[in-house]
């Protein structure tokens, strides 16, 4: 009796200690019940029972991203602890713990003034901490979700002793000048690795060529399948609708040309846009082109989407276009673009290129309409021809569909990525 008043008395000093002294709510004060402590225990224990997976990005949330958080997702978390590092090509920060240099500004400004006078680069220290992240935190194995952040975290996970799994998405791989010059990072990139994932069999060929094919694995992305739901879309008004960044492989001023020619056609058509920023200037430069060809009023540049705000528009079109082309200059090209099977999904036809990962997804003319890059009066006749025939749009978009139904990658991502997994990680 005695004990439980003094736990009692106990108890009640330390929670009107936190209410009164630290201002918590009356939630957080009373600890064991309140729902951030008890998740945070949960995730304390789960971290140091289950083997860690760490996912490394540039970005945290990047809007046209997709696919990182599914693939993140799609870890299953009954087998396995996912700790996220991103901030850059190197990683500067664990999602969790905060920076990877220091928790507070002044260390931060500590290193700053070791770089200023050692004169040794940030990336120096980056890259010493981040090995030791590895190690301490356990790491068992690491992802790497573009090339680019490959080459910078392959000398990491190699002095941490931690295999490494790299998937190249299209950018990494293509672009002549980017490849070209990075070149022998990327030769020791690919010796390290353990497996390179390849999200278009044009990636796993120019891989092979260097000499790697025993280590390439045909692994495209994933969509989320219970929100982009099958829907019928011979009944919807002649809308179409683009998706993605602005940026020179989606080539969405062709687009435009096209369905210009198709207002010809289809006086009373419409293009919705979803996406804005590339990283060039092609976002205001399609606004003026627009303009220009004096169409103002039948294009809507809708901008940034949530993906619960890109299925439901996906549910109100009638055909998905996307003129994706390998760039004249540097050659670069797409993965498979994401946005393609989420609309395949969604019941859509497509019209789109023969271009990358797309000619791999859609069968021509059976589940979508392809035609040559750089063709947009060809794919203006084609827009025509889908968006008046009621029978072609059901058709079309049945098998679309139904090629996702059947995608093992899609249906199935969760179980071959644990199969990935145990195969790849430290014991």
């Amino acid at each position: 009796m005695r004990r439980r008043f003094f736990s009692k008395t106990i108890n009640y000093t330390i929670y009107y200690f936190r209410r009164i002294v630290l201002f918590q709510s009356k939630e957080k004060a009373m600890r064991e019940h309140y729902v951030g402590y008890i998740k945070t225990q949960e995730d304390l224990k789960r971290r140091k029972t289950l083997p860690n997976i760490a996912i490394v990005n540039q970005s945290f949330t990047k809007y046209t991203e997709t696919f990182i958080r599914e693939k993140i997702k799609n870890v299953d978390a009954q087998r396995y602890y996912v700790r996220q590092y991103y901030g850059g090509l190197l990683p500067q920060y664990n999602a969790e713990t905060g920076h990877l240099l220091s928790k507070h500004k002044i260390g931060l400004k500590a290193y700053e003034l070791l770089e200023l006078f050692l004169k040794k680069p940030t990336n120096y220290y980056l890259k010493k901490a981040f090995t030791k992240h590895l190690k301490r935190e356990k790491i068992k194995l690491v992802f790497a979700e573009f090339g680019t952040i490959g080459i910078e975290i392959y000398e990491s996970c190699k002095f941490a002793n931690v295999p490494l799994i790299v998937t190249l998405r299209g950018y990494d791989i293509h672009h002549s000048l980017y490849f070209k010059s990075n070149e022998e990072q990327y030769l020791n990139l690919f010796d390290y690795a353990s497996l390179i994932l390849c999200v278009s069999n044009e990636i796993v060929i120019k891989v092979n060529e260097y000499g790697f094919s025993n280590k390439t694995k045909y692994f495209h992305s994933t969509i989320n399948i219970k929100l982009f739901n099958y829907s019928n879309h011979k009944n919807n008004p002649p809308i179409f609708l683009a998706i993605g960044r602005f940026a020179e492989t989606k080539s969405p001023h062709l687009t435009i040309l096209a369905f210009n020619e198709v207002l010809k056609e289809i006086p009373g058509a419409e293009l919705r846009m979803i996406g804005k920023d590339g990283g060039g200037e092609l976002f205001e430069a399609c606004h003026i082109l627009v303009k220009a060809l004096g169409i103002a009023d039948k294009v809507q540049f809708l901008g940034v989407k949530t993906p619960e705000e890109v299925a439901n528009e996906m549910q109100h079109v009638r055909v998905f276009v996307q003129h994706s082309l390998t760039t004249p200059l540097m050659g670069d090209k797409e993965g498979t673009p994401v946005s393609i099977m989420e609309a395949m999904a969604s019941g859509l036809p497509i019209v789109s290129t023969k271009h990358a990962g797309i000619a791999e997804l859609i069968e021509n003319n059976i589940s979508g309409v392809l035609v040559d890059e750089y063709d947009y009066l060809a794919m203006a006749k084609e827009m025509v021809r889908v968006c008046k025939n009621d029978e072609l749009v059901e058709k079309l978009g049945l098998a679309a569909a139904k090629a996702v139904q059947e995608n093992e990658l899609i249906q199935n991502n969760t179980q071959i990525l644990s199969e990935l997994i145990e195969k790849y990680k430290l014991p």
